[in-house]
């Protein structure tokens, strides 16, 4: 029933901001009112399946000069090093990378795929509150994503470390809202 909940508050989010010509942002924004408040890094029309999955943090991805060849989006054709990033911190969504679930493997053809990870958590007087943030995938994760603790940071406003791992609603968006 809660994801239910929290699903319907999601589309009515989109749909409201789609109707108000919304175009993604490169920082996060804020909106209040008095049964919800939307943080967001992105604001596009859903396009694709919402998914319900969780994300975790791995600080191999928070090395700016770590080698995109540890990781398996490297080299072959789908990989970043062919398109001339070199380093997690040269990719233009950094901190905002990690592993994906739709990446199986090494020269997948979903490296560099970008999703929207949206966060909700339910506050004082039931209000709820979400924060979304566009993650560029670079490596595998196993049915879940697994991101830079910098970024599950801005996803759950500093509290990375404490909650290891939270439950998302994700779905995927253009690679250009990522930077690519």
């Amino acid at each position: 029933m809660r994801f239910f909940s929290s699903l319907t508050i999601l589309s009515s989010l989109w749909a409201f901001a789609s109707a108000q010509g919304s175009t993604p942002s490169p920082t996060p924004t804020t909106s209040t009112s008095a049964t919800s408040t939307s943080s967001s890094t992105a604001t596009a029309t859903p396009t694709t399946p919402l998914i319900s999955t969780t994300v975790s943090y791995d600080t191999l991805y928070d090395n700016k000069a770590g080698s995109l060849s540890s990781v398996a989006c490297s080299d072959g054709s789908y990989g970043l090093l062919s398109k001339n990033y070199t380093t997690f911190g040269s990719l233009p969504n950094y901190p905002l990378i990690g592993g994906a679930f739709s990446i199986a493997g090494w020269n997948s053809p979903n490296c560099g795929s970008c999703y929207e990870l949206a966060y909700t958590t339910t506050g004082a007087g039931n209000t709820t509150t979400t924060t979304r943030v566009n993650i560029l995938a670079i490596d595998v994760a196993v049915n879940s994503f697994n991101i830079a603790l910098g970024g599950l940071n801005r996803l759950t406003g500093g509290r990375g470390v404490e909650l290891g791992r939270v439950n998302v609603v994700a779905r995927q968006v253009a690679s250009s809202v990522c930077g690519l």
